[in-house]
């Protein structure tokens, strides 16, 4: 929805020993209409997004680190 914060809290499947590196790319049709923040822990990853309009968007993302 527009101009609305949206927010998903991905799981690591195993946990690190650290907060990893981790890499978030939005993907929209239109550039330059949102805006994306994360933080991480160990053991997950959290995805804020905001977009201005309705426009279908996807984000990419990867993590690395060492396992705990």
């Amino acid at each position: 929805a527009a101009n609305t914060i949206t927010s998903k809290v991905i799981q690591f499947p195993i946990a690190f020993s650290a907060s990893p590196v981790v890499q978030v790319s939005p993907n929209a049709g239109v550039p330059n209409y949102l805006t994306c923040s994360y933080s991480s822990s160990a053991t997950e990853l959290t995805i804020h997004m905001t977009r201005i309009n309705a426009t279908a968007t996807w984000l990419s993302w990867f993590a690395v680190g060492i396992s705990a």
